[in-house]
């Protein structure tokens, strides 16, 4: 039987209070890297400055330079949330999850994008079929590193395992969609009121809190589906 909701939701919270600077660590690091990134990209321009270089050659260097950070940033982003998939499963440390979690970025992305191009399919096909493969293969990404199945292997996995509890599934993520909504578009509302009206600080302290609180919201949310992937293995292995 499918854990409840509410059952769910505790659990989640559970395991979010006890690896909590470990969650929020490997959730906030690429923000962290995207901020040390711009600092370094500004003073590369300030030290790019200082030469008396021709203006183009000037602009290709600088492109070429903030082109690399921005590379190097979405592969620590990937890399970041294929560690935080592992850290929730093996209930790890951040370096651990680290190593873990390194060698399984491209098939983390090559899933993320077969999931997305269906899905997107699936959306223009009227909607409906959209919301189904989203559900469908909703947990591809925790078959990868719970199972270790990539590409295709891991969609149709992850549809096996959602096969006969499809609205079960799809209700449990409703949920946990309304409750991140109930805490997250309070602060997006304020921040975009602020913005309107040309308070730019407070708009700023808004969009850090919003930030600030994503850092919480993201590793429940991934806790939230892996406990329900879970459940569903147990359920499939006994049946």
């Amino acid at each position: 039987m499918l854990l409840k909701t509410s059952t769910l939701l505790k659990q989640s919270l559970t395991i979010l209070r006890e690896r909590l600077w470990t969650l929020v660590g490997l959730t906030a690091l690429p923000f962290i890297f995207s901020w040390i990134f711009i600092a370094l990209a500004f003073a590369a321009g300030l030290l790019l400055n200082l030469f008396e270089i021709n203006e183009v050659f000037y602009s290709i260097i600088f492109f070429l330079i903030v082109l690399i950070f921005i590379v190097l940033s979405f592969i620590i982003n990937l890399w970041a949330q294929v560690s935080l998939l592992y850290a929730v499963k093996e209930r790890t440390n951040i370096r651990q999850a680290l190593i873990l979690g390194k060698g399984k970025i491209v098939s983390y992305l090559w899933i993320s994008i077969l999931v997305g191009i269906i899905t997107i399919i699936g959306f223009i096909l009227f909607i409906i079929p959209g919301i189904i493969f989203s559900i469908w293969f909703t947990f591809s990404v925790y078959v990868l590193v719970s199972e270790d199945l990539k590409g295709t292997k891991a969609l149709s996995r992850s549809k096996e395992l959602v096969k006969g509890y499809w609205f079960k599934v799809f209700w449990r993520l409703i949920v946990l969609t309304l409750i991140i909504l109930l805490i997250t578009l309070p602060i997006g509302l304020i921040s975009i009121i602020n913005s309107l009206g040309g308070d730019h600080i407070t708009e700023t302290a808004s969009g850090f809190l919003s930030a600030i609180l994503g850092f919480f919201v993201t590793p429940f949310s991934i806790i939230f589906s892996f406990l329900i992937f879970e459940n569903l293995k147990k359920i499939k292995t006994v049946s």
